[in-house]
C-alpha cells in the first residue's frame, strides 16, 4: 500500500477570515428573505440552499446533521438529506494532478487507460473508470484538490461559533461545539481513503452469499486516491427510477426485463434484506449509507455495496438491546420495550426530563400495540414508524441524545425502508425477516434466547399458549424442551402472536419513511 505521511494543514488567519466573510454573506443572502415569516416550508429549503452555496465543509456538515434526527426536527433532516445528491465535477486536469502527487507518477504510467469523464461526483471526491496494466476494469475515487486546508479553516470557524452559541445558551438541548467536534472527527476519517479501503476489506472478508464488496488495489491507493474493483451492473437507484417510469402492469414488467435482462427483483430483494440484517444483527459492522445510489444490482443478483466512507459498528450488547426492543413490543411488553429504548439515550442537559419522556414513549408504544392487534386498523395506524418517529422527537424535546452508532443503525434501516417500499410486491419482508431470525436461532423455539433469559421473554398473562409455555419453563424445562417447542410452534395457538411478531420486524425497518415525510406544523 502506498501512502504519504502528511501533517494536518493548519488554517491561516487570512483564509479563515475569508471563509468567515463568505459564511456571513451567504447566510444573509439566503436567510434574510425568509426570516420575517420563518415557516418550516420556507426556512428549511433556504438553509439547504445556503449550505450548498457554502461548499465542501458545510455540505458535509449538512449531511452529518441530516442523520441527527435526535437533535433536529424531522422535516429539516429530510431537507438536509437532499444534500447527498451529486455535485459538479472538477476538471480532469486537477484530478490528474492529485493522482500524480499521491501515487508518485502520472496516471498514464499507473493505469493502462483512465477515462477523463467521471461516472459520479460528490462533495469530497469523484469517480473515474480505469483499466489496470493487467487489463482489469477498476473504479478510481479521487479526492477533490485543496479541500484539506479549506476544511480545517472552516472547522476552526465552526468551533469558534459553536463555543459562542454554547456560552450564550442558545441551545438548551445539546452542545453545539461538541457536535462540531464530533463532525470534525467523523469527516477527517472520511477524508482518509485508506480507512475507507480497510472498511471495504473487512466487509468483504465477512461477506455472506447474498452480497459482494469490491476488492481494493492497495498498490494504487493512498489517502486521497482509492482504486477498487469495478462491479458491473446498474445501481438500485437506476432500477427504481425505471420502475417508477414504467408504472404497474404486465407490460411494465416485460419492459423492465428488457432493460435489465439479468435482473430478478425477487431474488435481489431477498439478498438485499438478508445482507443488511446480517450486517446489523449478526456481525455488528455495517455500511452506514446504503441508499440506492450506493447499491449495485450485480449480474448474478447479488447485492454489491460501494462507497464506504460512512460505516457503523455495534457492540454485542447494543445489538442485543435493539433486538430485544423488537421482541418486547411484539408481545405487548411496553415496560420492557421502554427499558430498551431508554438504553439508547443519554441525558443531554441538567434539564433532561426522563419522566416526561417515559410517559410519552409508553403512550406511543401502547397506541401502536393496540392498533397492531386490531385487524380493522389501517396500515398507517399499525405502522411503528409513526410512533417511533414521535418517540425520537420526544427524546429531542425532553433533552435526550442518542449515540452515533445507534443513529447510524436507524439510518441504515431507514435507507432499506425506502428501497423496500419502492420494490413493493417483489419483497416479502414478513417472510424475509422471519427467515433471518430463524437462521439466527435455528428454529422458532430458540428465537427467545436471542433476546434474553426465558423468564424475561415469556409473559404468562398474554395468552393461553404463553401461559402453558411459562408453566413448562417454571417446572424446569428450557426453550429447547420438546413440548415447549411444540407449544411455541403450534400454528393455531400462535397465529396472532406470529403476525404481531413479524409485523414488528417489518415495521421497524419501514419506520422512518412515513415519519420523515410527515410535515411539521407550518409546512405547506
Amino acid at each position: 500500500m502506498q501512502t504519504m505521511a502528511q501533517p494536518r494543514p493548519g488554517p491561516t488567519l487570512p483564509r479563515t477570515l475569508r471563509r468567515a466573510a463568505r459564511l456571513a454573506w451567504v447566510l444573509l443572502h439566503r436567510l434574510a428573505p425568509v426570516l420575517p415569516r420563518p415557516t418550516s416550508a420556507r426556512l428549511y429549503p433556504a438553509i439547504r440552499r445556503a449550505i450548498e452555496d457554502l461548499g465542501l465543509t458545510y455540505l458535509k456538515f449538512g449531511q452529518f446533521m441530516a442523520m441527527r434526527f435526535d437533535i433536529l426536527p424531522p422535516a429539516l433532516c429530510q431537507e438536509l438529506a437532499r444534500l447527498f445528491e451529486a455535485v459538479e465535477p472538477v476538471p480532469f486536469a486537477d484530478i490528474h494532478a492529485v493522482i500524480a502527487a499521491e501515487l508518485g507518477a502520472a496516471p498514464e504510467h499507473l493505469y493502462d487507460r483512465l477515462d477523463p469523464v467521471p461516472i459520479a461526483s460528490a462533495s469530497v471526491a469523484q469517480v473515474h473508470v480505469a483499466w489496470t496494466r493487467a487489463g482489469e476494469k477498476v473504479a478510481v475515487k479521487v479526492q477533490r484538490p485543496g479541500i484539506g486546508p479549506i476544511f480545517e479553516a472552516d472547522m476552526r470557524l465552526l468551533a469558534a461559533y459553536g463555543g459562542m452559541l454554547d456560552r450564550l445558551g442558545l441551545s438548551s438541548v445539546f452542545s453545539v461545539r461538541e457536535t462540531v467536534e464530533e463532525f470534525a472527527q467523523w469527516t477527517r476519517g472520511e477524508l482518509d481513503f485508506t480507512q475507507e479501503g480497510h472498511v471495504a476489506e473487512r466487509l468483504r472478508r465477512e461477506a455472506g452469499p447474498w452480497e459482494r464488496f469490491p476488492r481494493i488495489h492497495w498498490d494504487l491507493t493512498s489517502r486521497r486516491v482509492l482504486t477498487s474493483e469495478f462491479i458491473e451492473g446498474p445501481t438500485l437507484g437506476k432500477v427504481l427510477a425505471r420502475m417508477e417510469q414504467l408504472g404497474d402492469g404486465p407490460e411494465a414488467e416485460a419492459e423492465l426485463r428488457r432493460t435489465f435482462p439479468s435482473l430478478d427483483l425477487s431474488l435481489f430483494s431477498h439478498n438485499l434484506v438478508q445482507s443488511v440484517l446480517h450486517q446489523l444483527f449478526s456481525r455488528g459492522f455495517f455500511h452506514g449509507d446504503p441508499h440506492p445510489g450506493n447499491v449495485i444490482v450485480g449480474l448474478d443478483n447479488q447485492v454489491t455495496f460501494v462507497d464506504f466512507g460512512i460505516f457503523g459498528a455495534l457492540h454485542p450488547r447494543q445489538r442485543c438491546v435493539l433486538a430485544r426492543q423488537i421482541q418486547r413490543i411484539s408481545i405487548g411488553d411496553v415496560d420492557g420495550c421502554y427499558d430498551c429504548v431508554r438504553q439508547q439515550y443519554v441525558a443531554a442537559t441538567d434539564r433532561t426530563d426522563w419522566r416526561a419522556f417515559e410517559r410519552e414513549t409508553k403512550d406511543r408504544l401502547r397506541a401502536w400495540y393496540r392498533a397492531s392487534m386490531d385487524p380493522s386498523s389501517s396500515l398507517k395506524a399499525r405502522h411503528l414508524g409513526n410512533h417511533s418517529g414521535e418517540i425520537i422527537d420526544a427524546a429531542r424535546r425532553h433533552g435526550l441524545r442518542g449515540g452515533s452508532s445507534t443513529l447510524l443503525y436507524w439510518r441504515a434501516l431507514y435507507m432499506l425502508d425506502a428501497s423496500a417500499l419502492k420494490l413493493g410486491a417483489h419483497v416479502d419482508l414478513f417472510a424475509e425477516m422471519a427467515l433471518f431470525f430463524r437462521s439466527q436461532g435455528k428454529d422458532t423455539a430458540r428465537l427467545p434466547a436471542l433476546y434474553g433469559a426465558p423468564d424475561a421473554v415469556i409473559d404468562p398473562a398474554r395468552s393461553t399458549a404463553r401461559r402453558r409455555i411459562a408453566t413448562r419453563l417454571a417446572s424446569g424445562a428450557t426453550v429447547r424442551d420438546r413440548r415447549v417447542r411444540r407449544l411455541w410452534s403450534d400454528q393455531s395457538r400462535r397465529q396472532r402472536d406470529r403476525a404481531a411478531y413479524h409485523l414488528v420486524l417489518l415495521l421497524v425497518l419501514l419506520g422512518g419513511v412515513f415519519w420523515l415525510l410527515k410535515p411539521l406544523p407550518g409546512a405547506a
